[in-house]
């Protein structure tokens, strides 16, 4: 017997594709995409809202507080053009954070679903692949935050006119 997927009827060895089997396999993507969302949405409302410790900023503007701190020199100061624009930053990192944190869940369900129609040796080479994918993304949001970005903004300040304000 193969292993199936939340119920699902279908494995790699059924030939038959009926139209229950199909619907099954809908509702089993339905049901990872409301697990996937509904987690991004909640964490992403608890970013921007909830404060990490009693009378604290939300997770969201310590995050900006701290890359303020991190990569904006002391001579420059942030601008908000509009008045929606320190809401739609806080936004922006809380969305960006409950992505983050919601990627090793869609991983699982994206394994979850793939390793049914998988030979053995095909989920191993897909989990070592995963594995690296994952590892990778990780170092590159490293990679940007302690290298890029600061030469990045070093060289853009380099641009400000004298006597401006950047």
């Amino acid at each position: 017997a193969s292993t199936m997927l939340r119920g699902s009827s279908w494995s790699p060895l059924t030939k038959v594709y009926s139209v229950e089997n199909i619907l099954a396999e809908l509702n089993n993507l339905r049901g990872a995409f409301v697990r996937v969302f509904g987690a991004f949405f909640v964490l992403a409302i608890l970013f921007l809202s909830v404060p990490i410790f009693s009378g604290s900023v939300s997770v969201s503007e310590r995050v900006i507080m701290q890359i303020q701190h991190d990569l904006v020199p002391s001579e420059v100061s942030l601008v908000a053009l509009t008045p929606l624009d320190p809401f739609m930053a806080r936004m922006a990192v809380a969305g960006t954070l409950a992505f983050l944190v919601v990627l090793p869940l869609f991983v699982f369900e994206l394994w979850l679903y793939v390793r049914v129609g998988l030979y053995a040796r095909e989920r191993r080479l897909f989990g070592i692949l995963m594995g690296a994918g994952v590892s990778l993304f990780i170092a590159g949001i490293w990679f940007a935050y302690k290298l890029l970005i600061p030469l990045t903004f070093s060289a853009l300040y380099e641009f400000t006119p004298a006597g401006s304000v950047p």
